[in-house]
């Protein structure tokens, strides 16, 4: 669709089919493709030579492979790209459909003048090191390559990505606190690996680029009803205010509107991110035109696209801890009358949610800890209110802890993983489940559950789709310390997102421990040192020649 117009691929029936019913059809050739990149190995070079010019500051991440196999690849453009570390996630996402040609080149444009005005003194250059300084901004901007080699709006499959993913409200959806990943199974490949990435990642918002018209469109797309009519989000002030940021901030832009209202929509990927990690997600409609000047729509886009990242600074943020240990915690941030949380990266603490100015009420709750709720906390406009927490531990609960046998997997090989599940003694339950959400592509290896220290084979797991299953009972309630193998697919997405649970009749609590787990590449690998050698020195005079060995005395992981 285009403006008042729809660009319809039809046989001569279909088009008398469509005439019949009163549409008057004109003869056309397609719109011309007037941005770059024209095609995927272009995008693909850009990307690359993006991230080898500065490396200091940009990394370049596969998140998936398409149905034909080409890489989903994201930009990371951070003072410390290879660090996970406590800023807010900004992120831009690109070519869902493949036809709409603007929507890659956009994103593109956007990490090439990020890149090339970091460290400058002018002010596009304060401006780029500020938002690289103090953000981690994440870009993908082909998540369609198979649909952007053929310039169709579907994937491979002719499936169409923006229609894909689970639906509030016909499927119901969970959230990544309570599942620690999503379950993807029959889901694209695409789709599957965009959930991943998310769940991966804590983003505090997100813009999905589109063409076809010119405005900004929010959650919800679809409601209880199925009409096409206004389904106002939790969160829908918060969410008219930031369209309209972004509309104000663009020379021609004058719409916003609610995605339901505009027309209704089941399965988008907005509505899913914002219910699954509380990301606040945002559609921007480029142009009423499919392929406008590059150059003119990049000017007209770059002062919203910049001022849209600057919005992540807003709201609270802070690091959730262990009172005793000072460990980052897995927890919800809930704001009093908003039913939306949004949740800490387990493996830094950190969380951030947007709020527009106001004074809220805050409540920080983790499995196991004693939650606390902060009154009266002042939120401005500008830069996000800081409100770190540390939580007391509860009384001894159940808990499951995951490990990997490995620092880094090894695709397309079996890898182990080990589970340990410690039982509360005061309140042992008749029975337990264990269960683990593999990440898209593994498969559980059958019958390979054992305990760690006898060997003994557990009973056989139950599976479902992602999901593998062990059912604990008489004898078998007590802790319990096991390991598992599951084969990884040749590398689809350079890190593994796992997930679980221990579940009793009473309540269900998330693994903790190991969740990311990162590939053994070409550009990542491990150094095992023997006994009595350093990265910094030699020994005098080994014991014995430890080069044919290099056995995992520590193991050091290198990229």
């Amino acid at each position: 669709v285009h403006g008042p117009d729809a660009w319809i691929d039809a046989t001569a029936e279909e088009r008398a089919w469509i005439e019949e019913l009163g549409l008057p059809c004109i003869e056309a050739p397609l719109p011309v493709n007037r941005a770059t990149p024209t095609n995927y190995a272009e995008l693909v070079t850009r990307l690359n030579t993006l991230a080898a010019n500065y490396p200091a500051i940009c990394r370049l991440e596969q998140i998936g492979l398409s149905v034909d196999g080409l890489s989903l690849l994201a930009l990371v453009i951070s003072d410390h790209p290879r660090t996970d570390e406590d800023e807010p996630k900004p992120r831009i996402v690109g070519g869902i459909h493949g036809d709409e040609r603007l929507s890659v080149t956009i994103p593109v444009r956007l990490a090439e003048w990020l890149l090339q005005n970091y460290g400058g003194t002018d002010a596009d250059g304060l401006r780029a090191t500020a938002l690289v300084d103090e953000l981690e901004i994440w870009i993908l901007p082909l998540l369609n390559p198979d649909g952007y080699e053929s310039n169709t709006r579907a994937n491979r499959n002719g499936i169409d990505l923006n229609r894909n993913f689970p639906d509030g409200f016909v499927n119901g959806i969970a959230t990544v606190y309570a599942e620690g990943a999503p379950d993807t199974s029959g889901r694209q490949p695409e789709t599957a690996a965009f959930m991943a990435w998310t769940a991966a990642n804590r983003f505090t918002l997100g813009a999905t680029l589109h063409t076809g018209a010119q405005l900004v469109c929010y959650p919800y797309g679809n409601n209880a009803a199925g009409t096409s009519t206004y389904s106002a989000s939790p969160d829908d002030a918060l969410y008219v205010d930031l369209s309209q940021s972004y509309a104000d901030n663009h020379p021609t832009m004058t719409t916003i509107i609610n995605s339901c209202d505009w027309y209704r929509v089941i399965g988008e990927l907005p509505d899913w991110a914002y219910r699954y990690t509380g990301s606040i997600e945002i559609t921007v409609e480029l142009d009423v035109a499919a392929a406008p000047p590059e150059e003119t729509a990049w000017a007209a886009n770059r002062e919203a696209l910049l001022a849209f990242l600057e919005y992540s600074r807003r709201g609270i943020r802070g690091i959730v801890r262990n009172a005793a240990t000072g460990l980052p915690l897995s927890a919800a941030i809930t704001i009093a009358g908003n039913e939306r949380e949004v949740y800490t990266n387990p493996t830094v603490g950190n969380y951030h949610r947007l709020l527009l100015p106001g004074t809220y009420d805050v409540t920080v709750a983790a499995e196991g800890y004693a939650p606390q709720t902060f009154t009266g906390v002042a939120v401005d406009g500008t830069v996000a209110a800081r409100l770190d927490v540390e939580l007391e531990a509860l009384s001894p609960a159940h808990s499951l802890v995951r490990e990997f046998a490995t620092l880094l997997f090894l695709p397309e090989n079996e890898n182990t993983i080990h589970l340990r599940a410690q039982l509360d003694p005061d309140n042992l339950p008749h029975a337990f489940i264990v269960s683990e959400t593999l990440p898209d592509g593994w498969t559980y290896v059958a019958g390979s559950a054992a305990e760690q220290d006898s060997g003994t084979p557990l009973a056989a797991a139950r599976t479902e789709g992602n999901t593998v299953a062990w059912l604990f009972w008489r004898d078998g309630i007590r802790d319990q310390h096991f390991s598992y193998r599951a084969n990884a697919p040749a590398i689809r997405a350079e890190t593994a997102l796992f997930g679980g649970s221990l579940t009793t009749l009473a309540a269900a609590r998330t693994t903790t421990g190991n969740t990311l787990w990162q590939a053994r590449t070409e550009n990542r690998t491990i150094l095992a040192i023997p006994a009595g050698w350093s990265l910094l020195s030699l020994p005098l005079t080994p014991a014995v020649n430890p080069l044919p060995g290099l056995v995992a005395d520590h193991q050091v992981s290198l990229w």
